[in-house]
């Protein structure tokens, strides 16, 4: 099996579309600053929206948009303004929560020694990545297998619901240990 969890081979760029002050005059515009890591060869391919929480940048995510393009979907983090005070996944509002009250096909995946701040980006710039360190969970392991974890996990999910090849999905699921970060608990529930 050709890793989700390596990244993938396909060549991708940043795009950065910044939200103008004519933005409140034109309706085309976006309504926010949106990175884009795109394809830069030829095609059509599946569009991802990441939404993070908080107060954070979407840049801080780099790591992971890049993962999921270079496996051939477009990735695109608007930025959320998000009041930074809102409590970091409170009963009600979490993991738990989203999985339970999703339909299928659903997946929950828990990296053990994680917390979900590990998915940024190492050192994120200014005073709210230096704050985001210390506003939720953070792991003990190096965030780099927890990227190359989440990063694979949403990979393998889009190319079994998009392009029908649910090979490395069931892979994962049938042997947690095949990610980078220790995966416990898997729980799945098909179509």
């Amino acid at each position: 099996m050709a890793s989700v969890f390596d990244e993938g081979k396909l060549p991708f760029k940043f795009i950065t579309e910044e939200t103008p002050f004519s933005s409140c005059f034109d309706s085309s515009a976006p309504p926010k600053p949106l990175l884009i890591a795109t394809l830069t060869v030829n095609g059509t391919y599946p569009v991802l929206l990441l939404l993070q929480g908080f107060y954070l940048r979407n840049y801080f995510y780099k790591g992971i948009l890049q993962h999921i393009a270079s496996h051939g979907f477009i990735a695109v983090g608007p930025q959320k303004n998000d009041c930074i005070s809102q409590p970091c996944a409170s009963d009600g509002v979490n993991h738990k929560e989203f999985f339970n009250e999703s339909k299928p096909p659903c997946a929950h995946f828990v990296a053990k020694d994680y917390g979900h701040m590990d998915m940024l980006d190492d050192d994120p710039p200014g005073l709210v990545g230096a704050l985001s360190g210390c506003l939720c969970k953070n792991g003990s392991g190096p965030k780099d297998l927890m990227r190359k974890s989440v990063g694979g996990i949403v990979v393998a999910f889009l190319k079994a619901y998009l392009n029908g090849e649910d090979g490395d999905l069931l892979a994962i699921v049938a042997d947690p240990g095949l990610s980078p970060a220790k995966l416990d608990p898997v729980k799945f529930i098909t179509a």
